[in-house]
């Protein structure tokens, strides 16, 4: 039997995080399958995969190809496609291979309405395991916020009588596909040794609750149609705070409040599903004992070719057009062109 792994090439680490998620139950991975191009993956045989995760970006690319062997959980539909994913074809691979796990109500409200046998599953990335020698060897003294506004940042700052970081998930866009995996694993060692997180991000908060860290999710309103709806069936996974309140000081970052523990039915339940599709659980932290995160980042970081084609393919026309003009008319190379050039040309 071969088995995949999902891919992919977008801008949200939290993809990454979904994919480490499912590997756990893969005995060895043979292929890693974009995401996106799903349709176009070719086997001699049956490949058995995985498919949680955020779907997706070209609906025109769905369902996937017949060689592949599915499990359909944890899966959330994008709005904006959801009329082009249920094509005829479509519909009848859903029901083909389902039921389908529906991260959240909303995709199983959708599939419900559409004849579509569904379920809520919760999230995969609930299944991800701490490992409690990396927290040993390096002190969970800092608050983590991801995903935060200023005003939140601040605020924690201010409050905080640990060390503060904050980031964001959607920083990654130029780094390849593979390497992307060992920038999500040390995202990952931040968020198991930090000793509290606020967030506004569903794929920060859902491996908090996995490594049993303090999570705080303040609630976000989603301007683009692709998000709604990804928090129904999960309002009582966490500390749920406004902005406002959480400003107000509802939520001591100090002495943050346990998590609940609803999740753990849902994750139990996943574990089950997924072993029992496999046939394998590695059941392990998902850091290695000696994982070091800066051995990892400086392999990401050092000339990769690739990398460099990625940024060039991922900047705006305009930006393109500029860095031409500017090394063919003023002759300028990297030694000489800074931020002030490029604006004022």
């Amino acid at each position: 039997m071969k088995y995949a792994a999902l891919k992919f090439n977008a801008t949200n680490i939290g993809d990454e995080i979904q994919s480490i998620a499912a590997q756990r139950f893969l005995p060895k991975i043979d292929f890693y399958i974009f995401r996106e191009q799903l349709n176009k993956f070719k086997s001699n045989e049956k490949v058995k995969i995985i498919l949680n995760s955020w779907y997706m970006w070209k609906p025109k690319r769905f369902p996937p190809s017949k060689c592949i062997d599915p499990l359909l959980i944890s899966m959330y539909f994008n709005p904006t496609c959801r009329k082009k994913i249920l094509s005829k074809k479509g519909a009848e691979f859903l029901k083909k291979n389902g039921p389908v796990g529906c991260r959240d109500l909303s995709t199983k409200k959708w599939l419900d309405e559409n004849g579509i046998p569904a379920y809520f599953s919760g999230c995969l990335t609930s299944t991800l395991i701490a490992n409690d020698i990396l927290r040993q060897k390096y002190p969970h003294d800092y608050i983590l916020c991801i995903n935060c506004s200023n005003r939140i940042v601040d605020y924690v700052k201010n409050k905080s009588i640990f060390p503060v970081y904050s980031f964001g998930k959607q920083f990654s866009p130029y780094i390849e596909s593979i390497d992307r995996f060992e920038l999500a694993k040390a995202i990952l060692f931040m968020y198991q040794n930090a000793r509290c997180v606020i967030t506004t991000n569903l794929h920060t908060a859902l491996p908090c609750l996995a490594f049993g860290v303090n999570v705080c999710l303040l609630e976000k309103k989603y301007e683009h149609a692709y998000g709604l709806g990804r928090f129904e069936g999960m309002e009582g996974f966490f500390n749920t705070f406004s902005e406002e309140s959480f400003l107000n000081g509802e939520y001591n970052v100090n002495s943050p409040k346990p998590n609940p523990l609803v999740f753990k039915k849902y994750r139990d339940k996943m574990i089950k599903q997924c072993k029992d599709f496999t046939g394998f659980d590695a059941n392990c932290p998902t850091l290695p004992d000696d994982y070091e995160p800066l051995h990892y980042l400086f392999n990401i970081l050092a000339e990769n070719h690739n990398n460099v084609r990625r940024t060039l393919y991922w900047s705006t026309k305009k930006e393109l057009i500029m860095m031409f003009l500017l090394k063919l008319l003023k002759k300028t190379d990297r030694n000489d062109i800074t931020s002030e050039d490029y604006l004022k040309f």
